[in-house]
């Protein structure tokens, strides 16, 4: 089987090197073999697939938008099979969040593209200070976060762009959330991304929603290592772990991952999954021992004895989410 390195697949796709590398690290869309001197190897299968995630990105979609489709649907749009027209207009997974300030998007994204920190705060600032703070995070604060993501994966914006403004936008967003921090909380919930999960807006979201409820949010971010949530949870002891997951996985590896999130936490500490990656995974997450969020969207509810005969869940899995 032949195989190529990454720059002959940058040329062979259209896409940077530094991009395929972002795709891959992020949404695992390929994963390469390694020579003996430590270089990717893409095969034919590789290419195939990252052209055609090429083109749907040209096509408007966003690059965490064709991870959730799959390689095999990627393959089959390439191929120009049936299902091919349909993914050039998919139907979202989930809508992102309402913004009431999408025309200030575009000078905003552009004072981070100038590393221009004073003009961005100046833009910024109305919004902030008319907004209450959660819905500033809602409005304004994570659609840029998305944007500016997105913009990045079609390589419109640079990594050290991205970085800058994903550093400006989390301390904001990190300032609104300790705001919201109840002074005497009743419960304490961990909360993280497994490893390889690198979307934590839906997360920063459920944090939030956490405090707003009056629980005092453990927040530890994107890609952490299982061994790091084991120590977590046993030395905080929180009344709850809550896991985000936004990138599709096929169902034996997705088993294997929830199971081994269950052996990382205390059996005594109930585990909630929540995320788009889940959907349509309910029964799985529920035999691995994990939990949904009931659909009264309360965190005490989870705390709750079931009543006799009824799921401990009620298969809501939108709020543990990354957008």
């Amino acid at each position: 089987m032949k195989r190529y390195r990454i720059q002959a697949v940058a040329r062979m796709t259209g896409l940077s090197p530094a991009l395929i590398r972002a795709w891959e690290a992020r949404y695992r869309l390929v994963v390469p073999a390694r020579s003996p001197s430590g270089y990717r190897l893409y095969t034919e299968e590789d290419v195939t697939v990252l052209r055609s995630a090429r083109q749907l990105v040209a096509q408007g979609m966003a690059p965490a938008q064709v991870a959730l489709l799959g390689r095999q649907e990627l393959l089959r749009n390439a191929a120009g099979g049936a299902e091919a027209g349909a993914l050039a207009h998919p139907e979202p997974p989930e809508a992102r969040p309402p913004t009431l300030f999408a025309q200030h998007l575009g000078p905003i994204i552009d004072a981070f593209i100038a590393f221009d920190r004073p003009r961005a705060e100046a833009l910024l600032a109305p919004a902030l200070a008319a907004l209450p703070p959660r819905l500033a995070c809602e409005q304004l604060l994570l659609p840029l976060l998305q944007e500016i993501g997105d913009r990045w994966h079609r390589g419109e914006v640079s990594v050290a762009a991205e970085h800058f403004a994903t550093a400006l936008l989390r301390s904001r967003i990190t300032a609104v959330l300790d705001a919201l921090r109840p002074r005497v909380a009743r419960h304490r919930v961990l909360c993280a991304c497994p490893p390889g999960e690198w979307h934590e807006i839906g997360l920063l979201m459920f944090a939030l929603d956490a405090a707003a409820q009056g629980w005092e949010p453990i927040y530890l971010g994107a890609n952490l290592p299982l061994s790091a949530l084991t120590d977590a949870a046993q030395r905080a002891r929180p009344d709850l772990v809550a896991l985000s997951l936004s990138l599709r996985q096929e169902p034996a590896a997705l088993r294997q991952l929830l199971e081994a999130v269950r052996a990382a936490v205390p059996s005594e500490i109930p585990v909630l999954i929540g995320g788009r990656a889940t959907a349509g995974r309910e029964e799985m997450i529920r035999q691995a021992g994990l939990r949904l969020l009931p659909p009264s969207g309360r965190l005490d509810d989870l705390l709750q004895p079931p009543p006799q005969g009824a799921s401990p869940e009620g298969g809501n899995v939108a709020s543990v989410t990354s957008r």
